[in-house]
């Protein structure tokens, strides 16, 4: 698995970034017209080009910089997606005074108010993490800041206790080149690319 540097990549250029989420589904056309689709994917990944947020030769020469301590696609670093990088007060999980471990994630509803999706969230921002039980904050349990995974100790949540949580979060991420152009007018003209993409877990 590709290591993924503890370093999050410059927000001010992440900031005016192009990208999101993608999935991946193939279609079959039948005979009749019909499609029949497939799900490769459980989860997206997500995809970006940062060309769009460097405008500035200072700005170049911090991408520059943190290209060349990646080594390129080498090496994976935490992004913020500013436009979903934080969920509040979300139901993980809920007690059976057996289960110690709960994934953080976050879901995502539909337009009559159902859960339609949920995410795995594997790299919280450390000093966000906020837990709950029954809508109390609780301070005895731990998280692993590199897959997300919340353990309650020495207790697990009693029967039928609603698990909670909060927090801000990145995504393990990773150059999808292996060059970089240092000329400034490129990024301004927008006539090159910098690709990242997801690193799954």
């Amino acid at each position: 698995m590709i290591p993924v540097d503890e370093v999050v990549f410059p927000e001010d250029i992440s900031h005016g970034s192009s990208g999101g989420a993608e999935f991946k589904t193939s279609i079959v056309v039948l005979g009749d017209d019909r499609e029949q689709r497939n799900q490769a994917w459980e989860y997206p990944r997500e995809r970006w080009n940062v060309v769009y947020g460097v405008r500035t030769a200072a700005q170049l020469a911090v991408l520059r910089s943190f290209f060349h301590a990646r080594q390129g696609k080498a090496r994976g670093f935490l992004f913020k997606n500013h436009r979903d990088f934080l969920f509040y007060n979300e139901i993980i999980g809920i007690g059976d005074f057996s289960d110690h471990a709960f994934q953080l994630s976050k879901p995502y509803f539909d337009t009559e108010g159902t859960v339609a999706f949920r995410r795995k969230v594997t790299r919280p921002k450390v000093g966000t993490v906020v837990i709950k039980l029954d809508g109390a904050i609780v301070t005895s349990w731990s998280c692993n800041y590199t897959t997300g995974v919340i353990t309650f100790s020495p207790a697990a949540p009693g029967v039928g206790a609603v698990v909670t949580a909060s927090c801000s979060f990145y995504y393990p991420m990773r150059f999808d080149t292996d060059f970089l152009s240092s000329t400034l007018e490129d990024y301004l003209a927008e006539s090159t690319e910098v690709p990242l993409i997801e690193v799954r877990p």
